[in-house]
């Protein structure tokens, strides 16, 4: 009787103690974005990085960045035949290059970014 009484009052807390609704939640709002958007924009960044601080440091989050934003503009099957990909990190930038089979006739892409902010350099697409 003992253990029932402690596993029914496990699960209660569990349930009750953990569980997260839309309700229970505080928002901002689209207001308060906007408000943040504007002031971001409006002055230096708040957190200032050393100018060769690099965020993203090994070429499998650089391939995860750059893959779905090749995916949109070239198509997932067109830039997946490009695999493996060339990609090398030179001067605190990531420069991504597909690649094709040889004896095949085609352009590949290229991609470079900033590897301490992800600005991007440069999307291009040979023929």
């Amino acid at each position: 009787m003992r253990n029932s009484f402690y596993i029914i009052f496990f699960f209660f807390i569990i349930f009750f103690g953990c569980a997260q609704t839309a309700e229970r939640r505080s928002f901002h709002g689209k207001e308060f974005a906007e408000k943040e958007l504007k002031a971001a924009l409006n002055q230096n960044n708040e957190v200032k990085l050393h100018e060769d601080t690099i965020l993203i440091k090994d070429s499998i989050t650089a391939i995860k960045i750059a893959e779905p934003i090749l995916f949109e503009i070239y198509g997932e099957e067109n830039i997946s035949l490009q695999r493996p990909y060339e990609c090398y990190l030179i001067e605190n930038y990531w420069v991504i290059s597909g690649t094709l089979p040889e004896g095949i006739l085609g352009g590949t892409f290229l991609f470079i970014f900033d590897s301490r902010n992800n600005e991007i350099i440069k999307i291009i697409h040979g023929k």
